[in-house]
This record gives structure tokens, C-alpha cells and sequence, in this order.
């Protein structure tokens, strides 16, 4: 992770100041939806495997935000029942800031989304395919899967499909290594947002680090 934080200014360049409004947006109909790889709010598995939780609770798919209210609620309480309601009860959190956090996560995956579409398409790939030719794939490769098993997507958590699996596969034409390379680059700023750090307990890079 540290290799990659030293390469990550000089190899990569986002400008996403450029994404402006797009008046040509319509709104997407169920089939173009489809075609759009989906992207989740990712909690560590260690704090899933301690509170027994292996719901879905936040997911981007196209342009439409989807969020499981009741999941987050039940999430919220799992997590607080975790703590001494007196002796730890800064420690505990909210429905209403896991949907804060996870509506800022999807807006910043909608953002890349559009930086795709108005700006350039293969951004992600090109990005994967410098880190690649600098880093050496195998080592991206590390990174990916050490990634995927410590914030795995649903279906992998669940058991339903290996991380190994899942990277080498693809949805809709896109492949899960770039899907989770972005999954990385919006963890890492996460991690960065000071607002964030009473939550780093649910996404903490560190053990990646």
C-alpha cells in the first residue's frame, strides 16, 4: 500500500474538477441500468464477521442511488450492541450517519461515473494498466486481492463466488479488478475525510497499510 501511495501522484492524474452538469442526461430506463457494474459500501469483514451481518447496505448501479433503510437500521443496532451503552457510548453510531456515509460514498462513485462519461471512458482501466506497467501486475494483483478479502463484496463474503474468482471475472464488460481498483481509490479518501474517523472502526485501511 505504501508503494502504491508513493507511485500513486506521479502515475495518476483524476481530474475530476472537470465534471460539469450534462444536459443531455435522461433518466435510465431498468435495462440500461443493467449494464452498469455495481458498486457497494464496503465494511471490513471483521466487523461483519462480529456482528454476524452480511447484508447489502448500500449499492450504485448507472445514476440511481440504492439504499436498504431497514438493513442499516439493523446494521446500526448490531454494531451498537457491541459497546457498553455507559461506559462506551461515544463509540456508538447512528442509522442516520451510516446513510450519511454511505450517500457520500455512492455520490463519489456517481461522480467517477461521470467523469467516465464526459471526460474519459477508460479512465479506470488506463489507471489499472499504468499500475501494472509500474508496479508489476502481480504486486497490483496483491494488492486487489488483500483488498477483496478484507472488504469483500457481498457475494464474495457470502461464500458465493472466491476473491480469486471474483477478480478474474467481470460484470456488464467491466472488469472486477477495475471495479475494485476504484473501490480502493474512494476507501483511501474515506480514511481521509477527518468527519469519517469516529466510523474508521468499520472501513479503517490500516491492516491494508
Amino acid at each position: 500500500m505504501k508503494e502504491f501511495e508513493k507511485n500513486f501522484e506521479t502515475v495518476l492524474s483524476i481530474r475530476l474538477s472537470k465534471v460539469e452538469n450534462d444536459n443531455t442526461w435522461e433518466e435510465p430506463s431498468l435495462s440500461k441500468l443493467k449494464k452498469s457494474p455495481l458498486m457497494e459500501f464496503h465494511v471490513s469483514k471483521a466487523m461483519r464477521d462480529k456482528c454476524d451481518f452480511d447484508l447489502s447496505l448500500f449499492a450504485t448501479t448507472g445514476n440511481v442511488i440504492l439504499t436498504n433503510f431497514k438493513n442499516v437500521r439493523l446494521f446500526a443496532k448490531k454494531i451498537n450492541d457491541q459497546f457498553d451503552p455507559v461506559l462506551e457510548s461515544s463509540k456508538m453510531v447512528k442509522a442516520g450517519q451510516l446513510n450519511a456515509m454511505g450517500l457520500i460514498d455512492e455520490i463519489f462513485h456517481y461522480v467517477c461515473a461521470m467523469f467516465r462519461k464526459q471526460a474519459n471512458a477508460k479512465a479506470f482501466e488506463q489507471m489499472v494498466a499504468t499500475l501494472d506497467e509500474h508496479l508489476g501486475k502481480k504486486n497490483v494483483d496483491k494488492l486487489l486481492a488483500e483488498f477483496t478479502e478484507e472488504f469483500p463484496p457481498t457475494a464474495v463474503y457470502r461464500g458465493e463466488i472466491s476473491a480469486q474468482d471474483y477478480l478474474a471475472g467481470s460484470e456488464d464488460g467491466v472488469s472486477n479488478r477495475v471495479t475494485t481498483f476504484e473501490e480502493i481509490f474512494l476507501l483511501h479518501h474515506a480514511n481521509e475525510n477527518p468527519a469519517f474517523e469516529p466510523f474508521y472502526i468499520l472501513f479503517s485501511d490500516e491492516k491494508l497499510a
